[in-house]
């Protein structure tokens, strides 16, 4: 226990020691803008973004043909700043849409009881414009591109799309690989703030990390000190994305071999750390954690022993016998017992060979 007391001090006092990022300075605005109430989802405020991201595009090439080295750096710095918000902004957008899409399953189911039970009900549903709802219904254009069809159709459910779940609907939807869809559905799922069963809302599962991933909101460079760490950073998240999903996957790999104080500890290690430094380092220091709380590593599965383990006889290399052995913690103690007494020549004689005692060996360990 001593021991692990002293890996787990190790791998936290590791950020202490990280490298300063370069200063970040906000892109600066003319006005500041606001969300627009003429319609839900600000989408006044989106497409003006759009249109400013487009012109800056444009017009990037050439303010950047005679750029200096500290000018090239510091527009790219100020891009990595808006991709972060940007991503902030996916997170957002596929928890709504998650969101809206089970509500909408629900209602629509229970909108499809009510009418069964009532023929009147039924009908009023379907003579009423009130009730058509605009749904998604897969398909195929002229190239076989499978696509995405909105539709109207009275009680119109998600789940007829013909989408498995939210993340193949995002994949269709957004054009994005399936693997990027769930990621950002896991992640949103731990950094957002959700709802109860009664309505009432519930902070978000890694508060620390929520908080290094939402916008600051000003125009203003701010510097904060996490445990002796003077971090600058500008209007936008302080890690990526991708970082953040780095530290939530190690989470859900140790949250079964510690406590919830432990993980509260390390999710804000790791979120100090991912300001300061690169998703590489980041990586590293999350399998340190890693080996250090869980050093045996997880146990394997019936099914995967039944797969796995054994000991396979490859095609020879250069004249050389090629075996493939797969074996448990106890089994591997027992072949290297068996290695080691049989290339010992205090315990061979002239009758016993070392391949007769190690195959003999491993014959009764390893089945």
């Amino acid at each position: 226990m001593e021991a692990i007391g002293e890996d787990l001090g190790r791998a936290y006092d590791a950020g202490s020691r990280l490298p300063r990022p370069a200063h970040l300075h906000p892109v600066p605005s003319e006005e500041p803008l606001q969300p627009s109430a003429s319609g839900p989802g600000q989408q006044d405020v989106l497409d003006g973004l759009a249109a400013q991201l487009a012109a800056a595009a444009l017009a990037a090439p050439g303010l950047l043909a005679t750029a200096s080295h500290a000018e090239a750096a510091d527009f790219a710095a100020r891009v990595e700043g808006l991709a972060r918000s940007i991503e902030y902004l996916q997170l957002l957008a596929a928890g709504a849409v998650d969101r809206a899409r089970t509500q909408a399953i629900n209602d629509a189911a229970a909108a499809k009881t009510r009418a069964g039970r009532s023929r009147a009900a039924q009908s009023r549903a379907a003579s009423s414009s009130a009730g058509r709802s605009t749904g998604w219904i897969t398909g195929s254009d002229d190239n076989g591109v499978e696509t995405l069809n909105a539709t109207e159709t009275p009680h119109t459910s998600p789940a007829d799309d013909g989408c498995r779940n939210t993340a193949e609907f995002l994949r269709l939807r957004l054009q994005i690989p399936i693997r990027e869809a769930r990621r950002r559905l896991t992640l949103a799922h731990h950094v957002l703030p959700g709802t109860s069963i009664t309505g009432e809302p519930l902070p978000p599962t890694r508060p620390h990390l929520a908080a290094a991933l939402t916008p600051t909101g000003n125009n203003t460079e701010t510097a904060t000190t996490v445990e002796g760490t003077t971090i600058e950073t500008g209007p936008g998240p302080a890690v990526s994305s991708h970082a953040a999903t780095i530290i939530t996957a190690t989470l859900d790999r140790l949250r079964h071999h510690t406590t919830e104080e432990t993980l509260d500890r390390i999710e804000h290690h790791l979120t100090t750390a991912a300001t300061t430094t690169d998703p590489d380092f980041l990586t590293r220091l999350a399998q340190r954690w890693t080996d250090t709380i869980d050093a045996d590593g997880t146990e394997p599965t019936e099914e995967a022993l039944r797969h796995t383990q054994g000991a396979f006889i490859r095609k020879p290399r250069h004249g050389l016998h090629h075996l493939e052995i797969f074996a448990t913690t106890d089994q591997y103690e027992h072949l290297l017992t068996v290695m080691n007494t049989a290339t010992n020549p205090r315990t061979t004689t002239g009758n016993t060979s070392p391949s007769t005692v190690g195959l003999a060996s491993v014959g009764g360990h390893l089945k």
